[in-house]
């Protein structure tokens, strides 16, 4: 996959994520003891790092959440 494409998904993800958490009133602490995921996992999964799949997809499903992926015309 080309990696400007990859940041791109990856930013778009963790936004959608750091607003969970926060609409959810949790603190990157919270989130921590309550997935077992580091607290520098979820900083970096918040900011779009390339941080493994399996992570991304552990944070996804406690918010119960998955990714749907559209293809649109584009005009």
């Amino acid at each position: 996959m080309h990696k400007t494409f990859r940041r791109e998904i990856l930013q778009n993800i963790a936004s959608e994520l750091k607003n969970l958490r926060v609409q959810s009133g949790l603190s990157l602490s919270d989130i921590a003891m309550m997935t077992n995921l580091s607290m520098d996992v979820i900083t970096g999964i918040e900011k779009g790092r390339d941080i493994s799949y399996e992570k991304y997809r552990h944070l996804l499903r406690f918010f119960d959440k998955k990714i749907d992926v559209k293809i649109i015309n584009l005009d």
